[in-house]
């Protein structure tokens, strides 16, 4: 949906709050703290709050992957955005070439950057360009060896023969990690590639588990309590 604004520019802030994953939501810097910190800075200002919250990267280009932010940049360029808030400058943008970008057209448009607390709006010169330039290349490598030492861990834990894709599938149990046959469902495994090398359709392979009461690794219930399969996490 395209963002709308306010008739009232220069008594208006619109609230920027940007998670890059769902799991943020969890930390201290959740869509809705961020909202709730802005909507307490304006009233302390005596501004008009308009909120935009949206879930994507800032390490790549804003207008690949942040549609409202993007639009936010369309009002700034076409004079009907004058005040911004921000909980800290990585909501902004963790990007060095869009950071530089969003600067001048701010600078260019007459609008107020205000940061967290301070009432303050940020200045527009080039020793704040440069420091945020250098904060940003810096936050940019720190998320690049985050990365770089999570696929690290992950190839080491699947080259020592490591489970890495989640739940277990059907007739096998997770023990540190590592796939160990259920004695349980154990015969019911083999019998399940019997079926399917004499033939048989994956309804009457789930048809025949469900007759025999073997619940799936992972399954729902429905209103009438009937277990539906997930065949895919057997095959």
């Amino acid at each position: 949906m395209k963002l709308r604004f306010k008739d009232n520019p220069n008594r208006t802030m619109y609230i920027y709050c940007r998670v890059s994953t769902s799991g943020q939501e969890k930390g201290g810097s959740s869509l809705d703290v961020q909202k709730e910190r802005g909507i307490q800075f304006c009233k302390s200002i005596g501004f008009e709050p308009c909120v935009i919250t949206e879930q994507g990267s800032g390490m790549k280009p804003y207008l690949e992957v942040r549609p409202k932010f993007s639009d936010l940049m369309d009002g700034i360029q076409d004079g009907v955005v004058k005040n911004v808030w921000i909980n800290d400058e990585k909501r902004l943008t963790r990007y060095d070439m869009d950071q530089q970008l969003i600067h001048v057209e701010m600078k260019k448009n007459g609008v107020s950057l205000y940061v967290g607390t301070s009432k303050t709006p940020k200045e527009w010169d080039w020793v704040t360009d440069l420091v945020d330039t250098i904060i940003t290349k810096v936050n940019q490598n720190q998320i690049k060896t985050q990365v770089r030492k999570s696929n690290r861990s992950k190839r080491r834990l699947f080259s020592e023969g490591k489970y890495m894709k989640g739940d277990p599938p059907f007739g096998y149990k997770l023990e540190g990690k590592s796939l160990v046959p259920r004695e349980d469902t154990r015969d019911w495994v083999e019998k399940i590639y019997r079926m399917y090398d004499d033939g048989k359709t994956t309804p009457q392979i789930q048809h025949e588990l469900l007759i025999n009461n073997i619940p799936p690794p992972r399954y729902e219930i429905s209103n009438n309590m009937v277990f539906h399969l997930k065949l895919s996490s057997i095959f």
